[in-house]
């Protein structure tokens, strides 16, 4: 072999279409690229070939036809770097600001040879804005509070992302608190090019009625579904985490609605009977919400789960809100949740609101990628 992993005798892989892929047998060796009209050659992802780092491939056009390379999905865009060919006296090699070899300009030949560094494809390549953006530990994370975009300006590779919707809205009075957010983490592929986010708003607390459902957030091909609201003499609501249930003037105790699978939990169910009523806590990332009492006692939301994807520090998110009973309200689940000294859930972590006069909180989306 030669410096930079080329193989000598160089060997020629001739093409005359107008679009190529690399393929693993090309790596050390030369593509030529002849056709009369314009030609495109994709780096694919290592995703799909698997080229060790540091492999070196030239291309060189011969045709009428100018050829330009692309970048596959996943594929660094700074790795590859034309420069505008001029004549010189004798070969002319330039290196990019990492001190890759980039470009050779060979004197007489007057056509571009390509020479490009293949590194696996990753989150690395990424250039992007959008949201409250932190760069720690090795990564960046764009943190969003209310809807916007998310654009891409160059690069692209997979980025984990963190969706909480809105909560659930509490029943009011002596019901059934909200439900959480529904709370997902994922990995997915971006290229360049601009993603809607949408961030849930809370749902309202009910008034001598069962509260409102939160709002669906979105990122890219992931929605998590808004908290359930708190029941008020009913069941509570189905949600990403279901609202707790309340018992109504018959002193017939409904259950707490259902969660939705992956997001979170169920609500629990209303205590006690129609003079001495109490609601159930609303559901959480992580836990049901508890039961109210026969004795009156309220339920408990149910705990959220935690997330570092903003700063690299744990952070709880998507907690149920506490019932509401004689002898007082539950206790709100961890990562937001509304309690009677704090009856909303928390703004931004998705935590249902508590059934003593509590709304929802809203959701929060979290993309992060390799720095």
């Amino acid at each position: 072999t030669v410096s930079g992993g080329l193989v000598a005798p160089l060997q020629i892989n001739a093409q005359t279409g107008t679009t190529y892929t690399f393929v693993l047998a090309d790596a050390g060796k030369m593509v030529t690229s002849s056709n009369g009209s314009a030609q495109t050659i994709t780096v694919p992802p290592n995703s799909s070939v698997a080229f060790a780092i540091g492999t070196q491939i030239i291309v060189q056009a011969i045709g009428a036809g100018a050829a330009t390379l692309a970048q596959g999905c996943g594929v660094c865009s700074e790795r590859f770097q034309q420069r505008n060919r001029r004549p010189v006296g004798g070969g002319d090699t330039r290196q990019d600001s990492d001190g890759r070899l980039v470009a050779d300009w060979r004197a007489g030949l007057m056509l571009p040879i390509l020479h490009g560094v293949i590194a696996s494809s990753g989150g690395g390549g990424i250039d992007a804005s959008g949201g409250t953006e932190t760069t720690y530990s090795g990564y960046k994370s764009h943190k969003f509070t209310a809807s916007g975009t998310f654009t891409v300006d160059g690069g692209a590779g997979d980025v984990e992302i963190l969706v909480v919707a809105g909560g659930g809205g509490g029943g009011n009075p002596a019901a059934g608190g909200g439900g959480a957010g529904g709370m997902q983490t994922a990995v997915v592929a971006v290229e360049a090019g601009t993603y809607t986010v949408t961030i849930g708003a809370g749902g309202a607390v009910g008034s001598s009625s069962s509260g409102a459902q939160g709002s669906n957030s979105v990122f890219h091909s992931t929605t998590s579904t808004g908290g359930g609201s708190g029941g008020y003499g009913q069941v509570g609501g189905v949600g990403g985490s279901g609202g707790g249930g309340g018992t109504d003037d018959s002193g017939t105790r409904h259950g707490g609605g259902a969660g939705t699978a992956g997001q979170g939990s169920a609500g629990g169910a209303g205590g006690g009977y129609w003079n001495w009523r109490s609601g159930g806590g609303g559901g959480g990332k992580s836990a049901v919400g508890t039961d109210g009492s026969a004795g009156g006692a309220a339920g408990n939301g149910g705990n959220g789960s935690s997330n570092v994807y903003e700063d690299g520090t744990s952070k709880d998110y998507a907690g149920g809100g506490g019932g509401r009973g004689p002898s007082g309200s539950g206790s709100g689940g961890t990562g937001g949740g509304g309690s009677s000294s704090s009856n909303n859930g928390v703004a931004n972590t998705g935590g249902g609101g508590c059934s003593d006069g509590g709304s929802g909180g809203s959701g929060i989306v979290i993309v992060r990628y390799a720095a």
